[in-house]
């Protein structure tokens, strides 16, 4: 159950890689076809100069939109730990009498050792 929940969501968490990666290869193209349809459809004249325009202020955004799609997808990874560590630093304490505490005081003994440190030979 738990096994397949979580092949469930690693599946999820691919397909979501997937769509984000063709994101970071389409972007900068949709982009620019989808402000030449909408410039277009207001009524304007799609001409060289406008166009060559367009294109080369796009070119300079091309990096930083191609990157778009990675930083939402490690936004949302961020949330999803940092959800994660704040359930485990929010949850109630280990009760002290959970844990039956037997024989020494201390949990690991250790009688009757010797400890010595030997020093390397210079070579």
């Amino acid at each position: 159950s738990t096994q397949s929940t979580w092949l469930e969501l690693l599946t999820a968490q691919s397909y979501w890689h997937a769509f984000t990666s063709f994101l970071v290869f389409a972007t900068p193209t949709l982009t620019s076809v989808c402000t030449f349809v909408v410039y277009a459809a207001l009524g304007n004249t799609l001409d060289a100069k406008a166009i060559f325009t367009a294109l080369s202020l796009f070119n300079l955004l091309r990096v930083p939109l191609s990157f778009l799609p990675v930083v939402i997808f490690s936004m949302v990874e961020s949330s999803v730990a940092l959800d994660r560590v704040s359930a485990f630093l929010t949850a109630p304490e280990v009760d002290v009498n959970a844990v039956e505490q037997s024989g020494p005081r201390a949990p690991i003994t250790i009688s009757y050792a010797v400890f010595c440190l030997k020093k390397k030979k210079e070579t």
